[in-house]
């Protein structure tokens, strides 16, 4: 259950074979990294005023948002949060209906603008965890990735 959230107790219960669920809860434990990074979540509240705290008009966006732009991989960032960012970077409302369009969108204009970006792509062929990938972004490119001012409003997609 530390590794796959969508394991219940009883999931366990049958995978390990155990009669009593008693037996389960003597081997199933939290994991203290799973509840700290949920307990600070809770707090962390994304906003559009996230993106301009640099107190330019560039934008700064979080490093998951561009790996889960490049990737394609939702599970890197909070859809909610990813939505906010797309919908500054397109100009536009993202919703339901748009947002596939607007992610292969938003890929194409990151990697046509910032060719370092494509170094990211390797990580659709490694077979590695969420947080993994966001922590070797993270190294490699800093918590937030900045579009500048010229690109991002000179050029500026819109759907």
């Amino acid at each position: 259950m530390n590794y796959n959230e969508n394991l219940s107790p009883r999931d366990v219960q049958e995978l390990a074979g155990h009669s009593n669920i008693n037996t389960t809860y003597k081997y199933v434990h939290s994991s203290e990294v799973r509840i700290k990074n949920n307990a600070t979540n809770i707090f962390k509240k994304f906003s559009k005023d996230d993106l301009y705290k640099n107190g330019n008009d560039s934008l700064l966006i979080p490093i998951s948002h561009i790996a889960t732009i490049i990737l394609g991989n939702t599970k890197i960032s909070k859809i909610e949060d990813l939505q906010i960012t797309l919908s500054e970077l397109n100009n536009c409302e993202v919703d339901f209906f748009n947002i596939s369009e607007v992610l292969e969108k938003s890929k194409n204009y990151l990697l046509d603008n910032y060719p370092a970006l494509v170094r990211i792509e390797k990580y659709n062929y490694i077979n590695i965890k969420e947080d993994e990938i966001v922590n070797k972004l993270t190294i490699e490119f800093g918590n937030n990735f900045e579009i500048e001012k010229d690109i991002t409003f000179g050029k500026r997609m819109s759907i």
